[in-house]
């Protein structure tokens, strides 16, 4: 690109799972140029909370996008940013007007994005100014190196996960949980049936009762328990998995994001929707097992070979890809069957031929 950046913000996509699949490309890129500021924007202080871990970020923007002055909170950073970067990076999936009209106002000279297919006008996408292409059948992970190439960084021959920094006591909290709820003698099962309500993205979610038909599968088995974890939000979910799951179950509460990671890495497997809690699953090491609605598996896998997908079987699934990035397309059949008909039968088959139950 001529010469390379001394500043660079990089856009962070929306989610806690977007974040760990982009981390290792930002890692690759500060190792790779060492010298470089490296900014993040993030539109969620859950992630800018998360992000702070991560030594080689020099600089932590945040910017609340569901809050009620979001509006004046992005005035003030265009006023705190204009002239300060000499470039920016929108990594995977960004193909939203915020992520392409701040970089533009903040009077970044260089802004590099990707080409989606769905290049909607109200995305304002034509801000940017150089485009790399969105690469078919590729997952999210690996998507967001493609960008770095703008900077004359290549890839490596295999990147490493994200690993979430966790402090002792963060640890040690994770151990006194089990010992105060009598969950140390026995193989431990993470559950979340939950995901992001954002957008539609709640139509990820398997049905409650399923994750109670498949806990009393696995336990004609073995005598598992299980610890079922969710955000704030989702409390109501929780019990009604526990209550699904029976005396064996616990629904997680924790004070904090680290704490529930910490919970989630004494876990000897993790079986959840396609959402954030999955990725931190894969990111701690368990063995975790995605189950896909209608998003889609190639881009948002548990990634690794030690993991895996289990889809229902509607031939039109996924009906979120890469042509639809951007947007939610709604279920053709009105009900989500590709995850109302998944049996409870056919996760515990494939939980079974991998996971220590």
């Amino acid at each position: 690109m001529g010469n390379p950046p001394n500043r660079l913000l990089a856009i962070c996509p929306i989610g806690i799972g977007n974040f760990l699949l982009l981390e290792p490309a930002l890692r690759h890129l500060k190792q790779t140029a060492p010298t470089l500021h490296l900014g993040l924007l993030c539109l969620k202080p859950e992630i800018a909370r998360l992000a702070a871990r991560y030594s080689f970020i020099d600089e932590i923007l945040s910017i609340d996008a569901k809050a009620q002055n979001g509006f004046l909170q992005k005035l003030s950073y265009i006023k705190t940013l204009r002239g300060r970067f000499d470039a920016s990076l929108a990594f995977f999936p960004t193909n939203r007007r915020e992520y392409n009209l701040l970089p533009f106002l903040c009077a970044i000279p260089e802004r590099f994005a990707f080409r989606y297919a769905s290049q909607r006008f109200n995305s304002l996408s034509f801000l940017n100014t150089r485009f790399a292409e969105v690469r078919p059948d590729t997952h999210d992970l690996l998507q967001n190196f493609n960008l770095l190439r703008f900077l004359d960084i290549q890839p490596p021959p295999s990147p490493d996960l994200a690993r979430i920094p966790l402090t002792p006591e963060e640890h040690g909290f994770a151990a006194q949980y089990l010992i105060e709820h009598g969950l140390s003698d026995r193989p431990l099962i993470g559950i979340h049936p939950g995901s992001s309500g954002d957008h539609g993205m709640d139509k990820k979610r398997w049905p409650a009762s399923r994750f109670g038909e498949l806990a009393k599968l696995i336990l004609t088995k073995r005598k598992a328990r299980f610890l079922v974890f969710g955000g704030p939000e989702e409390e109501a979910l929780k019990e009604r998995v526990v209550t699904a799951c029976g005396a064996e179950a616990v629904a997680v509460k924790t004070k904090t994001f680290f704490e529930s990671t910490a919970l989630i890495e004494k876990c000897d497997a993790f079986i959840s929707n396609d959402s954030g809690l999955m990725h931190v699953a894969v990111c701690t090491g368990v063995k975790t097992v995605g189950i896909f609605g209608p998003t889609d598996h190639v881009r948002t896998a548990p990634f690794g070979s030690q993991n895996r997908v289990i889809r229902g079987e509607c031939p039109y699934q996924p009906c979120w890809t890469l042509s639809t990035a951007g947007k939610r397309e709604a279920c053709r059949f009105g009900d989500v069957r590709c995850l109302r008909y998944l049996s409870a039968e056919k996760v515990f088959n494939a939980v079974s031929a991998f996971a220590p139950i």
